[in-house]
């Protein structure tokens, strides 16, 4: 390999400190033993932990009480885009696993997390709002938690994508917190585009996202990942980009696509202001709405029962019964009397059987990969993967096209150790290309 091509391990960390409420600061990139960084696309905000081998007395200095500010920026090489790079404040909120290693010197573990989910932790959203879900994300995070749209480089938080939600609704968040508001928010949206309940908030490198997988399945991967045994080559793009290990964590389990409703069930809505009853069949979410797969198979097999009737036919399979108002708009007496009443449309029947269908699916086939230390692999982004066949090749492609193909990264760990960087990833998909 060329001189001139650094190591997929080599990284330089330009700040670890810890900030007290005082304004000290204290360096401790020379006394940790393990740094982890955690993302998800089904978490809020971004975390980690760092064991410390405290041997200056360090702990007895800073008496840890939550308040401190850990401030992370790692540089991967001068010659990389800032795609590589990692810089992010965070609020240390617990330490556990306290012990002595000699008489000398003591380890433990300093949890940490966005300062922003502590906040939200402190504060309440108790108000009544008319407009489409995604503006009230927006506004949620600038009012409540002071998070602005501008990009900087201080390692505080900001928002990146929002895709906007079908109409404007009009509803009151219940005595929430800041995220929790914003989850209640995201288990009900769907977009005019997708029809489809499938909104993620989360934080990734790029800030704070809420968007519909639907959308993300239509993008194009930002990196393809090479799973074959060895990868020589010149190119440290393609050498960041090889997996050192894979792992399939699941594949499929028909018992629990029937159960969540996968391929067919029941959505049994009631409305006690009109006492009406509605049944709605619902056969493959997916068939209702205008959505995409990331590959050209969807996970669901087309199966028949003893019966010989198709899989999603099976209406029983899940049974769903809920609070719905659809039957409001159509009911003369009420737009008469309370107008209010006949636009105030939650659409249960749009999402309260349908979300769990859409993930559960979208989790079938889940994959863990363990990949040379790389920032630009991050939650809410899509990668292509090449897995090799696991036998002999007699004809055509060596590619397992059960496994390749398209997926979306879920969940990140960076682990920096002093001469290591490693990135686990897991990635999951709702098709395949075969």
């Amino acid at each position: 390999m060329s001189s001139s091509v650094y190591q997929t391990t080599q990284f330089k960390i330009k700040q670890l400190t810890i900030t007290v409420p005082s304004g000290q600061v204290f360096d401790i990139s020379s006394i940790f033993d393990e740094l982890n960084l955690f993302e998800s696309i089904f978490t809020p905000c971004r975390s980690g932990n760092v064991l410390i081998r405290d041997g200056v007395g360090l702990f007895e200095k800073l008496n840890f009480k939550g308040n401190e500010t850990l401030t992370v920026s790692i540089e991967k090489s001068e010659n990389n885009p800032e795609v590589f790079d990692y810089i992010k404040e965070f609020k240390i909120y617990k330490v556990t696993n306290r012990e002595n290693v000699t008489p000398t010197s003591q380890m433990y573990i300093l949890h940490f997390v966005n300062e922003d989910f502590v906040f939200s932790n402190q504060k309440k959203v108790s108000q009544s709002y008319t407009s489409l879900y995604s503006d009230t994300v927006v506004k949620i995070l600038k009012d409540y938690l002071n998070v602005p749209f501008e990009a900087n480089n201080s390692g505080k938080s900001r928002i990146s994508n929002v895709y906007p939600t079908d109409a404007a609704k009009d509803f009151i968040i219940p005595n929430l917190s800041p995220f929790q508001a914003i989850e209640w928010i995201t288990k009900r949206s769907t977009s005019s585009q997708y029809k489809v309940p499938d909104y993620l908030f989360y934080e990734n490198v790029a800030g704070y996202n809420f968007l519909p997988v639907s959308f993300l399945w239509s993008l194009d991967p930002i990196f393809n990942i090479n799973a074959k045994p060895k990868n020589l080559t010149e190119s440290i793009g393609d050498e960041l980009l090889g997996a050192r290990d894979l792992k399939v964590l699941s594949q499929f389990s028909m018992i629990d696509s029937i159960k969540d409703g996968s391929y067919a069930g029941k959505f049994v809505g009631f409305d006690t202001y009109t006492k009406t009853v509605l049944v709605r069949n619902v056969s493959n979410a997916f068939d209702l709405a205008k959505t995409n797969h990331g590959n050209k198979v969807e996970n669901l097999t087309n199966a028949t029962t003893k019966d010989n009737k198709d899989f999603r036919d099976m209406y029983d399979s899940r049974v769903v019964t809920y609070p719905f108002a659809f039957t409001r708009a159509q009911t003369s007496y009420i737009k008469q009397n309370n107008a209010k009443a006949s636009t105030f449309l939650d659409n249960t029947h749009d999402y309260v059987f349908q979300r769990r269908s859409f993930f559960s699916n979208m989790l079938q086939k889940r994959i863990e990969l363990t990949m040379p230390g790389n920032f630009g692999l991050g939650c809410g982004f899509l990668v292509n993967l090449d897995v090799p066949k696991f036998a002999s090749r007699e004809t055509g492609s060596d590619t397992d096209d059960t496994l390749s193909g398209k997926y979306i990264i879920i969940a990140t760990r960076h682990i920096i150790k002093y001469n290591k960087h490693e990135t686990i990833i897991q990635v999951s998909t709702d098709s395949s290309k075969k």
